[in-house]
C-alpha cells in the first residue's frame, strides 16, 4: 500500500497526509469509501487539522464528506477515494483492515508519539521490510525515498530520530548509497517491528 501510496500522491505530500491516506487506502471498501472513526486523527497522534485533509482533496486523492454541524471532529468522516478502480485488486477488505490496525499500533505506539510524523513514518517503511528472527535488514534507498516521500536529508534526521529513540540500533547506506542497511534495537517492542 505504501507503494500504491507512492504512485498516487504528489511528491511533497506531508508526512502526515501519508499517514492519514494510508489509513483511509486501508480502512476502504471496494467501491473506493471508507467510514473513518471520530478518534482516527487522535488516535493516530496527528492534531485534528482541516490542511491534513485540503491536503489530500487538493491532490485529488479523496473527496471529504462533511457534516453541516460544524462538529465533524466529533463524527465518524466518510472519504470517497478517487482512484477506486485501484482497491478492488488490492487484497482482501479483511487484510486491509488488519494491515490498518497494525500500521496504527507501529505509527501510534506511546514509544513514537512524541516523535514527528516523518519519523513514524519512516518506521512504518521500515517495518515492510523486517523478518522476525533476522538480525540485520536491508533496504532500497529509492524505495525507502519514495515510500515515505521524504528527501535523503529528512529520511537521514528520520533514521537519527529512530536510533535516538532506541528503537533502531544503527543504520548506514551502502557505500553507492543504493540500500539502507539497518538493525532494530534489542529492546524494540516486537509490536513496533512486527
Amino acid at each position: 500500500m505504501l507503494s500504491y501510496l507512492a504512485s498516487t500522491l504528489p511528491h511533497g505530500t506531508s508526512p502526515e497526509a501519508r499517514l492519514l491516506a494510508l489509513q483511509c487506502a486501508l480502512r476502504t471498501d471496494n467501491n473506493g469509501q471508507a467510514l473513518l472513526p471520530a478518534g482516527l486523527l487522535k488516535g493516530m497522534r496527528l492534531r485534528y487539522d482541516q490542511p491534513i485533509w485540503e491536503e489530500l482533496e487538493q491532490a485529488n486523492w479523496l473527496h471529504l464528506q462533511t457534516s453541516d454541524d460544524g462538529r465533524t471532529h466529533r463524527r465518524p468522516r466518510t472519504v470517497q477515494l478517487l482512484d477506486a478502480a485501484t482497491h478492488v485488486q488490492a487484497p482482501s477488505r479483511t487484510d486491509r483492515r488488519q494491515a490498518a490496525d497494525w500500521a496504527l499500533r507501529i505509527t501510534a505506539s506511546p514509544k513514537l508519539s512524541p516523535q514527528p510524523p516523518a519519523t513514524r513514518l519512516t518506521l512504518l517503511a521500515l517495518s515492510t521490510h523486517h523478518s522476525p528472527g533476522v538480525a540485520q535488514f536491508n533496504t532500497e534507498s529509492d524505495r525507502l525515498y519514495r515510500a515515505c516521500g521524504l528527501e535523503p536529508d529528512a529520511l537521514i534526521q528520520a533514521l537519527d530520530q529512530l536510533t535516538l529513540a532506541g528503537v533502531i540500533a544503527q543504520w548506514q547506506f551502502s557505500q553507492d548509497r543504493e540500500d539502507l542497511k539497518w538493525a532494530r534495537a534489542s529492546n524494540t517492542p516486537r509490536a513496533l517491528l512486527a
